[in-house]
């Protein structure tokens, strides 16, 4: 199973040994951060900081972790420090580029809104 989630839903990785599939996944962020932060607005930005934001999102997957938390996480398992507009920011170019979606919570709708007259 860990195998199948590192390797990602490329179609193009799915019949590749687990090293090179995964090597392709690298790759691709690696060209994200490097490259297409910066074609986003001109901007440069640090590159390292956005793998540790990266890698945060990774560890908070399915909570509910706003700025200061992605903040604290940073400091505490990899030992830098980040600015929590840094974070916004760069949380802002990572929805621009298609890498992060937030997911509106679930919310089961029970009764119908839509009415019908006859």
């Amino acid at each position: 199973m860990i195998d199948l989630t590192v390797r990602g839903g490329w179609p193009g990785s799915l019949n590749l040994k687990v090293p090179v599939s995964t090597e392709l996944a690298k790759s691709y962020l690696d060209t994200v951060v490097y490259e297409d932060m910066y074609k986003v607005d001109g901007i440069k930005r640090d590159y390292k900081k956005a793998i540790l934001l990266l890698r945060s999102l990774a560890r908070n997957e399915c909570t509910i972790a706003g700025n200061a938390k992605l903040v604290k996480d940073i400091q505490e398992y990899d030992g830098e420090s980040i600015d929590r507009n840094t974070v916004s920011n760069y949380l802002e170019i990572f929805q621009r580029l298609f890498i992060l979606e937030d997911q509106p919570a679930f919310s089961p709708n029970l009764r119908s809104s839509i009415r019908v007259f006859i």
